[in-house]
């Protein structure tokens, strides 16, 4: 099977909140598109916060796109206070 890209733009209060709000939307997400090899965010194993170099919208993606593995935790960078961009490579 392959993979491919897929992002979105939470926002939260906190870590814990992110993590929270981001399985949330893994749930709809599976429920939307099925349970394996959607192409979703659903596929990740969990959501990590990182630190990113970039601060272009664009750019912080394609960053974490090139830094995310298949099967693997999807990854978030905090771009305002409380507003999080969060991508991961996803089977489908």
């Amino acid at each position: 099977m392959g993979a491919c890209n897929d992002g979105a733009t939470i926002k939260a209060e906190s870590v814990s909140d992110l993590k929270k709000k981001f399985k949330e939307l893994q749930e709809e997400l599976a429920y939307q598109h099925g349970h394996s090899y959607s192409g979703t965010l659903a596929e990740c194993s969990g959501i990590k916060v990182v630190n990113c170099p970039e601060t272009e919208k664009n750019d912080i993606f394609a960053w974490i796109w090139d830094k995310c593995e298949k099967w693997e935790e999807a990854l978030a960078v905090e771009v305002e206070e409380g507003v999080y961009l969060v991508g991961g490579m996803c089977s489908c």
